[in-house]
Order: structure tokens, then sequence, then C-alpha cells
């Protein structure tokens, strides 16, 4: 019975864990990464958008290193905060190859949105 009571607490957390993130998308021939503090996908083939919301408990502002593989369609990010007003943070149309930095300003709950059309490449998001 303890066993029982082990596993199922084991697999309530592992779902608790999975909710952060969420969205509507296909993927061919994938592999994510998803760590709390990285969250990444290589692809050979992806449609539609992927959200993860991340919550962030720097009193100071935080740096996310962003690096974005384009060979082939279009991808488009957009980080907004996560409440009623969804303020644009940062959003960015049509990437190329290229890594860069996105600045939060300040602790809280974001949500970092890709979306993909016909892309190939991939993606990566590190705090």
């Amino acid at each position: 019975m303890k066993k029982v009571i082990i596993l199922l607490l084991t697999l309530s957390l592992g779902l608790g864990l999975s909710a952060c993130s969420f969205g509507s998308y296909s993927v061919m021939m994938g592999k994510t990464v998803e760590k709390t503090t990285l969250k990444s996908m290589t692809y050979s083939k992806m449609n539609g958008h992927k959200s993860y919301k991340i919550k962030l408990k720097e009193d100071e502002e935080t740096l996310i290193t962003t690096d974005i593989v384009t060979e082939k369609g279009t991808i488009d990010v957009t980080v907004t905060t996560d409440d009623d007003a969804q303020t644009v943070i940062f959003e960015e149309d049509a990437i190329e190859t290229s890594n860069f930095t996105i600045t939060i300003p300040e602790s809280g709950t974001y949500l970092i949105k890709i979306e993909a059309d016909d892309h190939r490449g991939g993606f990566s998001f590190e705090w």
C-alpha cells in the first residue's frame, strides 16, 4: 500500500510539472528538452504554436539567452506577462538563424510563445 501511495504522489508531481508548456502544434522528427531553466526543441518540421509558462523569482532583471535555427519556413517569438494585460516584453517575426538575449525586467510569471509555419530548425531559451 505504501508503494502505491508513493507511486501516485510521484505521478501527480510529474503531471503538475509538465503543465508548464502547452499549445497546438505538430512536429516531425523532433527532440524536446524541458528543464527548469531551459526549454528547447529541434525538428525537421514544425507547424502551429507552443507556449511555455515560466516563473522568475529574481528581484532583478533576468536575461533569457535565445538561439534560433531556421533552415526553412518561418518562426516567430513573443514574450508577454502572464496576467490580464499580457504586456509584450519581446516580439519578433520571421526570425532567421541567430542568437540574442531577451531582457525580462522583473520577477513574475511570463509566457514565451513560439509560432511556426513549415519551420525546419529549432529554438532554445535558457535563463
